[in-house]
């Protein structure tokens, strides 16, 4: 549950379905990225204990699987769909860039707080997009889902 007294907004951004919360500006931004069935609630609780203060950035994965939300599609469990894998990464990356800019916050030193399957995305947009807008990662029961052929240097 979050606080009434934060400054919160809860709004679509084209198709980016988020919760903003303000925190100091000048602190890194907290991206908090869902497990499957979750949405930009279920994160909050723990951004705001380990990282009080800061800007809370949360995204609702946008692929729906049998009802659940989802950042990516899967086939069957353990079974990944590579391409909405890549695809969804760019939505990603590309939607959080903007709603930082959106918020007047720093674009260059988020740190993205996962689960599972939005630990598996995070985990994925680190190792392959250069200019992902968040350099850390607490990537909670994440799996590497590709091989990495060159290395990312993080």
């Amino acid at each position: 549950m979050v606080d009434t007294n934060d400054s919160m907004i809860k709004q679509n951004l084209d198709d980016v379905h988020h919760l903003f919360i303000a925190g100091n500006p000048n602190l890194p931004t907290v991206v908090l990225l869902h497990g499957t069935g979750g949405d930009e609630n279920d994160l909050v609780p723990i951004a705001k204990y380990l990282t009080s203060n800061h800007p809370i950035l949360a995204i609702r994965g946008r692929v729906l699987e049998n009802g659940y939300h989802r950042f990516f599609e899967r086939y069957a469990e353990g079974q990944f769909n590579l391409v909405s894998l890549n695809e969804q990464t760019a939505w990603l990356v590309k939607s959080v860039t903007e709603l930082l800019t959106k918020y007047d916050l720093n674009t260059s030193s988020a740190l993205a707080i996962g689960f599972s399957n939005g630990a598996n995305i995070a985990l994925h947009a680190l190792l392959t997009h250069r200019e992902t807008p968040f350099k850390n990662l607490m990537a909670l029961h994440a799996m590497q889902l590709t091989p990495i052929t060159e290395p990312a240097k993080l």
